[in-house]
């Protein structure tokens, strides 16, 4: 099993880098974390290593989000965190994790002091489970359609977490159909937005007033035109 030194976090994930994360991302390092990103298939594909709440634990992340709309950080509407079991899965092997380990991707992995070694649990979770996670979306289509999704989606031990409602990822979906000239994903917006326009949303607007809502404040921060889509968002069908 790989061991590494706990010298700064850089020199810890250029070792992970070296044996378990996938060649080609851009490092770096900073406020005690380390990032690394990859670019590939319009994505941004980003994997995170730092503290949490707790200064003796640290915790890693894997978020994914969109290479045009995005801007590298993770809480956006057009990007979501993909996790592993423990956080998204109740079941005993989460507690059997916690008895004979005593640490878990929930409540994070031990900190070692700087001549002491990371976690063989941690490093053991990151081989299993990194590669796996940066490669669960495969390009800005399949974003796309996972945007519209109501809930999380799991695909073997893995599953997303959206980070926002769904009436602000709706609007990333429909920037992203219009983006790659994508008339099915567009037309799969438009059906979503159709069924639900009425129904009720956060707070006290219906699902169609919070996509306008979104639609413009989104349009304002990127200068994109949905003028279309607040019209639709008015409409029992949207435009035809």
């Amino acid at each position: 099993m790989m061991t590494t030194r706990w010298l700064p976090m850089g020199h810890a994930v250029r070792a992970l880098q070296t044996e378990i994360l996938p060649p080609g991302g851009r490092l770096e390092v900073g406020r005690g974390e380390a990032t690394v990103y990859y670019v590939d298939s319009g994505l941004r594909r980003v994997f995170r290593l730092g503290p949490g709440r707790d200064p003796m634990r640290v915790h890693w992340g894997v978020f994914v989000e969109d290479g045009t709309y995005g801007n590298g950080q993770p809480l956006r509407p057009c990007a979501f965190e993909i996790r592993p079991p423990e956080k998204s899965v109740e079941d005993k092997a989460r507690e059997a994790v916690r008895r004979e380990y005593g640490e878990d991707w929930e409540n994070g992995y031990t900190r070692p002091t700087p001549s002491g070694d990371l976690s063989a649990r941690l490093i053991f979770d990151l081989a299993r489970w990194v590669r796996p996670a940066l490669a669960f979306v495969a390009d800005r289509r399949h974003l796309g359609y996972l945007l519209l999704n109501e809930g999380d989606v799991r695909r073997g031990e893995l599953s997303t977490f959206l980070l926002h409602l769904s009436p602000s990822r709706l609007v990333y979906s429909f920037m992203l159909a219009r983006d790659l000239g994508d008339t099915e994903l567009e037309h799969a917006v438009f059906r979503k937005l159709a069924r639900n326009r009425d129904c009720a949303a956060a707070g006290s607007k219906t699902f169609g007033a919070a996509v306008a809502y979104w639609a413009n404040e989104i349009a304002r921060e990127t200068g994109v035109d949905l003028s279309d889509l607040v019209t639709a968002s008015k409409k029992a069908n949207g435009p035809s």
